[in-house]
């Protein structure tokens, strides 16, 4: 049985590899293990352990049995899904055994380590330390939480991220050239090519997949002595009979979050927009993007535009009630109407200083509210003495506000709240040093 396309064509050495010249430049990490011999000095040592972090489809496998090869090491492959700590045991002592008897590197490639459990990364230790094995181990979970610290001091971790627009370009003309590939035998349009790029969104390994799916459509179509020919159609209509998934790590998940909410801060809606886009295409809940976007709406435009909560809140409504795929029309108003409005934190940090003050002042979390502003207006001093405090009511004064203490007397008269001079808080920030002169005229703050 022939094998798979992806397997017929994948790099052997590293200078076959596409898409890695920044990981692959003289003296690098990467280098220095597949070319050992080829030192830059005495001071160079060959990494005894690389963890390559990355989603599917990025060659993290085929980037290890590259550098195995161009290294004349023996490359070993463990699934960290299915080895045993006798597997894992099993390996590092033959891998020892071929080296103090044969002369014989052995690079141990463990794929998804982060399935490992703390001891049989433990396993893996005393090899890494005394060079018995070079171990380069992948995972699409961040290595910085899933695996253990005595591991991680050892290891260089490699970021491999997904293909680029021209690197699958590359990866699919050296599939339609190569002679373990279609040899020239096949004819893809500029514009299918497009297409089938766009469908796998950086995924190399997917694009080849669907490559060969598409090349055996376009053959099953053709007389005898016609040459192949895949076109756009055809790509679209094998987007609309496949669904490619794509696992993404909850890093980069969180990642294309936390740009979204700096974009919206930053009062980009462009970038706002695209990474709205790119949640929805990731598969994240349209009703945690609108979520997400009531926080913004509180957090970063607060008064500024006191319309934004609402609007955001409705999105919340609006996503909930409609469902996809028009929910994602609704998170397109609401996220461009946050990210072009004013901004301003001012509530957020009048509230934070709020919680400083009382960190700093334990008692002001149980101080005695002025007895005029209570329930029942009753004051119940230290000797049982029952006072009656006369509340007045700024309804009663022409201007709606008189002069009053009302926070705890034992606080003063602080200032929490700062309005900013964007948006709506311009005009609260234009009246209220007039409105706290009449509420405290003696105030030393004033």
């Amino acid at each position: 049985m022939t094998a798979p396309l992806f397997l017929r064509i994948k790099p052997h050495t590293i200078e076959e590899i596409i898409g890695r010249d920044n990981l692959l430049t003289p003296g690098s990490p990467l280098t220095t293990i597949a070319h050992p011999t080829q030192k830059n000095g005495p001071l160079t040592t060959v990494p005894s352990s690389l963890i390559f972090y990355g989603p599917p489809g990025t060659g993290k496998t085929t980037l290890a049995e590259a550098i195995a090869t161009s290294s004349h090491r023996i490359f070993v492959s463990l699934n960290a899904v299915s080895a045993t700590t006798k597997d894992i045991k099993d390996a590092l002592h033959a891998a020892h055994t071929r080296l103090a008897y044969q002369g014989e590197e052995t690079l141990l490639f463990i794929d998804e380590i982060y399935h490992f459990s703390k001891v049989q990364q433990d396993v893996l230790l005393p090899a890494v330390e005394n060079h018995d094995i070079i171990l380069i181990a992948s995972t699409t979970d961040n290595p910085r939480l899933s695996l253990i610290p005595a591991l991680l001091s050892r290891s260089l971790i490699i970021t491999l991220t997904r293909f680029t627009t021209t690197d699958l370009h590359h990866i699919i003309h050296r599939a339609l050239t190569d002679p373990h590939g279609y040899n020239n035998t096949i004819t893809l349009t500029n514009t299918a090519e497009n297409d089938l790029i766009t469908l796998t969104h950086g995924d190399a390994r997917q694009t080849l997949i669907l490559l060969e799916s598409l090349t055996t459509q376009a053959l099953a179509g053709v007389s005898e002595g016609e040459k192949p020919v895949i076109t756009s159609d055809m790509v679209r209509v094998l987007t609309d009979q496949v669904t490619v998934e794509h696992e993404y790590s909850e890093d980069e998940f969180y990642d294309v979050v936390s740009a979204m909410i700096k974009s919206i801060r930053g009062s980009d809606p462009d970038a706002a927009i695209y990474y709205v886009a790119r949640l929805l295409r990731l598969g994240a809940p349209p009703e945690y993007i609108a979520r997400r976007l009531v926080i913004s709406a509180a957090e970063d435009i607060g008064l500024a535009n006191p319309q934004a909560l609402p609007v955001a809140t409705a999105a919340v409504t609006g996503v909930m009630t409609v469902g996809m795929p028009e929910a994602e029309i609704i998170l397109a108003e609401a996220t461009i109407f946050l990210a072009t409005s004013p901004k301003s934190r001012s509530t957020y940090e009048a509230l934070q200083a709020v919680y400083q003050a009382m960190d700093q002042h334990p008692e002001y979390e149980t101080a005695p509210i002025p007895s005029a502003f209570r329930n029942h207006a009753f004051d119940f001093t230290n000797t049982g003495e029952e006072q009656r405090s006369e509340y007045k009511n700024p309804h009663d004064d022409p201007r709606g506000i008189l002069t009053q203490q009302y926070l705890p007397s034992c606080m003063g008269t602080p200032e929490y709240y700062h309005p900013t001079t964007r948006g709506f808080e311009q005009g609260i920030h234009a009246t209220l040093p007039a409105l706290r002169s009449i509420l405290h005229p003696t105030s030393k703050n004033q």
